[in-house]
């Protein structure tokens, strides 16, 4: 929500952000389907409660004042771990870190769960809790694509299956007065002996652009962004963007550059969402430029 707040002594430095709450229940006995671990380890992440955590080197508050929003437009998000609230550092998302770049004129509710693809998203009824509380003038941006690739059901595939449930999170959004939003799979950390990155993602991105454009809705391509990103650092330097020893999923700062690059990309400036003016990337971070 804040990035290197600094005081003087005897100074305070009062900011207010937005922050979404949410429980698991939709109507009635329905309800997510939650996973073990949402009912442990990530239990505050659906409990209905207000979780803070504040980081640094000597971090201090004075006071905390919660009120009620009221109703405010919210940007909801569908997706997988690569865009889910991480329970744990060192791993981060661009959904986790996009809340940092929006003013406090709209709330985040970030729906994304490791392990999910859009049939799942279904299944578990996270797609029904969605609608349930999505309104007019809301946003959905919808990433998957990580774990549709493991589908095995008869004909599943990126330009059937795959590409119907993506015009049904479409068609269900509008419905309901919403905007939706597409966004390709983020690229995962594999290069080839020439230094550029190899899709490991099959058709995955590529039906998202489809659909993108037979359903007329804005498209995030993180997909395509991502990749010169990657390939910027090279093969020693960009594991520095990632959670160690892992390809998919990334720490702060590679999800920050992502999450800057989702927030300066034409489909969230076209729809004039209160967006702040991006920052310089934390000191400590490698200076890889944000990318345009």
């Amino acid at each position: 929500m804040l990035q290197l707040i600094h005081t003087a002594p005897h100074k305070t430095e009062p900011r207010t952000f937005i922050v979404n709450v949410r429980n698991p229940n939709i109507d009635g006995a329905l309800k997510v389907k939650l996973k073990d671990r949402e009912l442990t380890s990530e239990a505050w992440a659906w409990d209905d409660k207000l979780t803070l955590q504040f980081s640094g080197t000597n971090p201090a508050f004075r006071r905390i004042e919660v009120r009620q929003a009221g109703k405010l437009p919210t940007l909801y998000i569908a997706g997988d771990s690569t865009s889910t609230d991480q329970g744990q550092e060192p791993f981060n998302s661009w959904g986790q870190m996009i809340t940092r770049f929006f003013k406090p004129d709209i709330a985040v509710a970030n729906h994304g769960e490791s392990g999910e693809s859009l049939h799942s998203f279904i299944a578990e009824n996270r797609l029904a809790k969605l609608m349930s509380v999505i309104q007019t003038g809301d946003w959905l941006l919808i990433q998957m694509g990580h774990n549709d690739q493991k589908d095995t059901r008869e004909g599943a595939g990126a330009f059937t299956t795959y590409k119907a449930d993506l015009t049904r999170f479409i068609a269900e959004a509008r419905q309901h007065g919403a905007t939706p939003v597409s966004i390709t799979p983020v690229q995962r950390l594999n290069f080839d002996s020439t230094g550029h990155i190899v899709n490991t993602l099959g058709d995955f991105p590529e039906a998202v652009r489809q659909t993108a454009a037979e359903e007329k809705v804005g498209l995030i391509d993180l997909n395509a962004m991502s990749m010169p990103f990657y390939e910027a650092m090279g093969p020693e330097q960009s594991p520095q963007a990632f959670a160690p020893g892992d390809k998919t999923h990334h720490n702060d700062y590679g999800s920050y550059q992502l999450a800057s690059a989702s927030c300066k990309a034409s489909a969230m400036r076209s729809y004039r969402l209160p967006i702040t003016c991006c920052p310089g990337s934390p000191s400590s971070t490698p200076r890889i430029p944000i990318l345009s």
